[in-house]
């Protein structure tokens, strides 16, 4: 793991963006798709068939590998928090789109999203002699931990799912999974780190990877590969499926806001990542300035599917 912290936080901005752009050009393609009363798989096969939406999901898919790689070569606590501050480039493009204007609050949580990515971007790191790491069985005994929390996490969000509260569990598990797949990644670049073989940028080692669970080599390596293909896949599915629900203001800050803490929070307490204070105030204005940031774009939605030429689905009484 060749750790490059500046330019990880280079590679999660553009992840940011992209994704931020991605989200609103899905949002643009959905609201002209006449879903409701559609099953998931002709819901999708109609969505792919509209190009804004289509090139929206493409964006979110092509971001993926550089995330993977900002991941691999700075720190979780640094990168997640940078590529959730997507919800910043969602509301200008939705300003530029509807010709609006925020008000005071929304500019003061615009600056601060702003302000906290410049603490973060501009935090010193510590010497690499003060930097703990974790070996592989602490991190293997952590993520055995974390499998309990997680296995109660989504029993919940099937039990809201269950109780007919489609929007928030559909949320909840997409916020869920994007948190896991960046934990997993995360774990497997200090495992490849640990063991001494390398990094991503390798191919045959990522083909060694991919192939170790049918070659008896690297087993454990390739499981967390593909735990965290799974989950990346979970995300795209459910977030879709929240995304279709209509419920934005319950999908947006409950999606966010969990793919940001929950990584966070690993980060922390199980890669040992130094919680300098000025790192934790810089998530902190992140985190604070995202969750009003995605009221206004939840807004901003709901006046979009209003705008003419859109088809806007009812949403089901029952989500919330």
């Amino acid at each position: 793991m060749a750790e490059n912290i500046p330019l990880s936080i280079v590679l999660a901005l553009i992840t940011a963006f992209s994704a931020g752009l991605g989200f609103f050009l899905q949002k643009k393609g959905q609201n002209e798709i006449q879903a409701e009363g559609l099953s998931v798989i002709k819901y999708l096969l109609t969505a792919v068939k509209n190009r804004k939406w289509l090139a929206g999901f493409a964006l979110t898919v092509v971001h993926i590998p550089l995330y993977v790689y900002a991941l691999n070569i700075g720190l979780i606590t640094i990168t997640q928090p940078l590529a959730n501050t997507s919800i910043a480039f969602i509301v200008l493009l939705g300003m530029k789109y509807l010709g609006e204007k925020l008000g005071k609050a929304e500019t003061v949580s615009l600056i601060l999203l702003v302000a906290g990515i410049f603490v973060i971007a501009f935090t010193p790191p510590l010497p690499p002699e003060d930097i703990v790491r974790p070996s592989t069985p602490q991190i293997i005994g952590g993520l055995g931990v974390l499998a309990i929390v997680m296995v109660i996490a989504y029993a919940v969000c099937v039990l809201l799912l269950a109780a007919k509260k489609r929007a928030i569990g559909l949320a909840f598990i997409s916020g869920l999974s994007m948190g896991m797949a960046s934990i997993l990644i995360t774990t497997l670049s200090r495992m490849l780190w640990n063991a001494g073989l390398g990094d991503f940028l390798d191919f045959g080692l990522d083909l060694r990877i991919a192939l170790g669970i049918f070659r008896n080599d690297l087993v454990p390596e390739s499981m967390v590969l593909y735990g965290a293909a799974l989950f990346l896949l979970l995300y795209f599915l459910t977030v879709i499926l929240a995304l279709r629900s209509g419920k934005l203001t319950l999908v947006i800050p409950v999606e966010m806001g969990t793919s940001f803490i929950l990584p966070v929070f690993v980060g922390f307490f199980l890669f040992l990542e130094p919680a300098l204070p000025s790192l934790i105030a810089g998530i902190a204005a992140c985190l604070v300035g995202a969750l009003v940031l995605s009221k206004v774009q939840a807004d901003m939605e709901v006046k979009l599917a209003a705008k003419p030429g859109t088809v806007a689905a009812k949403p089901p009484s029952s989500s919330t």
